[in-house]
């Protein structure tokens, strides 16, 4: 099982590491500007070009399997070279994995917040926006794959949102809060906006998009 797990978590980083250096190559080609997704799966397959009939450029430079950590280091390659007016960062959950180290929820809010510092010391008009970290479901049902949810749990999550929201205040960067309109009677992520338990559906995606309207228009 260990080194199922372990072959596994090689491809993760394969495959992350392939998609950095695809956004690494085609962003020096890319001229300076328009709106960036920044984070992890949930942004990766967020096919917000397909569901967004605005006229912002819009760039997704998600990364599946990205910590906080692993944006911070990417982070002049996939982001800072556009010089984009506007970053939207949705990053977090996978931090609370037993393998990523300082992973309280005020050690993690702190650091999602550092990348937004990184972002405007590089460019200061660059306006931010914070989505808050969503819900898991940790039910019985035959969907939900358990092995995506260790080290997760709503309590922390929601916990993570509320420094969010105080640490964004003081700094100035807008937040989004999408917790609640995620969550069904029992406090778990709706079952109908989840293809896993942990990642959305196109269902989800929907809600993301028409709350996220009024910071990309």
């Amino acid at each position: 099982m260990k080194q199922k797990v372990n072959e596994s978590t090689k491809l993760i980083k394969k495959l992350a590491d392939d998609k950095y250096s695809f956004y690494k190559d085609i962003n020096q080609k890319l001229p300076a500007g328009g709106i960036v997704l920044l984070g992890d799966s949930l942004v990766q397959n967020f096919l917000i070009n397909e569901m967004y009939d605005g006229t912002k450029r819009i760039l997704n430079r998600g990364i599946f399997g990205s910590t906080t950590y692993d944006v911070i280091n990417r982070l002049d390659n996939i982001v800072n070279v556009l010089k984009p007016e506007t970053v939207v960062i949705w990053v977090g959950t996978n931090d609370f994995m037993p393998i990523v180290s300082h992973n309280t929820e005020a050690e993690i809010a702190k650091r999602i917040i550092r990348i937004a510092d990184l972002i405007t010391g590089k460019k200061t008009d660059t306006k931010i926006l914070i989505i808050s970290l969503l819900p898991v479901n940790q039910s019985s049902h035959p969907k939900i794959y358990h092995n995506w949810l260790v080290g997760k749990d709503n309590d922390k999550l929601r916990n993570t949102n509320i420094y969010l929201k105080t640490l964004c205040s003081q700094k100035n960067y807008s937040f989004l809060d999408l917790f609640d309109l995620f969550l069904d009677e029992k406090r778990q992520l709706r079952l109908d906006y989840t293809v896993d338990g942990i990642h959305i559906n196109y269902a989800g995606y929907k809600i993301v998009l028409e709350k996220l309207k009024g910071y990309i228009q």
